[in-house]
């Protein structure tokens, strides 16, 4: 292979390596909602929106909602059958441009042709809405910021939402007995987030079709080894937000879960104060639950939180946040500092002149 041959072969490579760049760079920040109901799932709505959840990688909102109506039917065990109507509303929309969260569900279940047995049939909606984002941290010359043992950061979240639980409805057994409404945040190191990108597209089929079950399931296993180690389990924490049906423990500060009361108008704050020690990716996720006995007439539970959790921070004394999405409210989209400015198109003008300088130069040495 000759040098010609060698140069165009570096510039294929070099141009495959910009490509696959292109087309797959890493995930560092979304805004996903995800949604899911008897009547969501049975609607074409359901299937037009990628099976109830949108994530959008480029951090702009994603919203949508829908309410139904359907009677089920199914066996009394005694040959006949008993119908029971069932109302769902659904809602969610993630907008880190904005920094806000919205998601609410309720249920609402009508009068049957007949008993039914407690425990054994359930009606759901539910909620969720999450953004994702990754902070890095410098000052103001530009220099990456050097976090001491007192410096800290603050999260601050302002809910605002109404719950309508009636006193008939009898506490679940466990979260998936219950109504509630959760806030959680994830802290992940750097790169946690594409980590967990692997996992969601890592298709089982297609890899046991090749490679067979067994090699399928240990490479989904180390795929999400890989993810789950990102997760900073010392900074990551979680509220119940307002009333809930859930057992007396998961939300009474003694677990994950710190209970956040709500005032007269549904509204209530939460500042949640850390020191990572270093640049983080993170995951902000509301999510609202209505889980109704279908034994229960008449009865309807509400878990609306439509009308905002809004986000903010304050960053440690000295350091100035660089967001990977660049549109995270009150974060640079550059790092700070001389350094990375652009050029003023004077300086660019003279900058081509001092090249064609040296061009001309090295041709007058040539001819000598």
């Amino acid at each position: 292979m000759n040098t010609t041959q060698k140069w165009f072969r570096s510039l294929g490579v070099a141009a495959a390596l910009v490509a696959g760049v292109a087309q797959a760079a890493p995930v560092t920040h979304y805004s996903q909602r995800s949604m899911n109901s008897n009547e969501y799932i049975y609607s074409a709505d359901y299937g037009n929106s990628n099976y109830g959840t949108v994530t959008n990688y480029n951090g702009t909102a994603t919203e949508y909602g829908l309410s139904g109506t359907r009677t089920w039917a199914f066996s009394n065990g005694t040959g006949g059958y008993v119908s029971k109507p069932e109302s769902t509303w659904v809602y969610a929309k993630a907008d880190l441009s904005t920094g806000t969260l919205k998601a609410g569900s309720s249920v609402g279940l009508g009068v049957g042709s007949g008993p039914i047995v407690a425990g054994q049939r359930y009606s759901t909606a539910r909620a969720s809405a999450s953004v994702a984002d990754t902070f890095s941290f410098y000052t103001a010359a530009g220099t990456p910021f050097s976090w001491g043992a007192s410096d800290a950061m603050t999260l601050n979240f302002n809910v605002h939402g109404s719950i309508d639980i009636p006193s008939s409805v009898a506490p679940g057994t466990d979260s998936l007995s219950s109504s509630y409404t959760f806030l959680r945040f994830s802290a992940l190191r750097v790169g946690g987030l594409e980590a967990n990108k692997a996992v969601q597209d890592f298709d089982y089929s297609a890899y046991a079709d090749v490679h067979g079950d067994d090699a399928a399931w240990t490479e989904f296993v180390r795929l999400l080894n890989i993810a789950n180690a990102y997760y900073r389990t010392d900074l990551s924490a979680g509220w119940c937000l307002g009333t809930n049906n859930l057992p007396s423990e998961w939300c009474s500060g003694a677990a994950f879960f710190q209970p956040v009361a709500l005032d007269a108008n549904g509204e209530g704050t939460i500042a949640y104060t850390f020191n990572p020690g270093e640049d983080f990716e993170w995951i902000l996720e509301l999510e609202t639950q209505v889980k109704l006995d279908q034994a229960m007439d008449n009865t309807g539970v509400v878990m609306d939180f439509s009308h905002t959790v809004g986000i903010g921070f304050t960053a440690p004394g000295g350091a100035s946040v660089v967001s990977a999405s660049a549109v995270f409210p009150g974060t640079l989209a550059d790092v700070p500092g001389d350094a990375n400015e652009v050029p003023e198109p004077a300086s660019i003008a003279l900058l081509g002149l001092g090249l064609a300088g040296i061009a001309v130069a090295r041709r007058r040495r040539s001819l000598r």
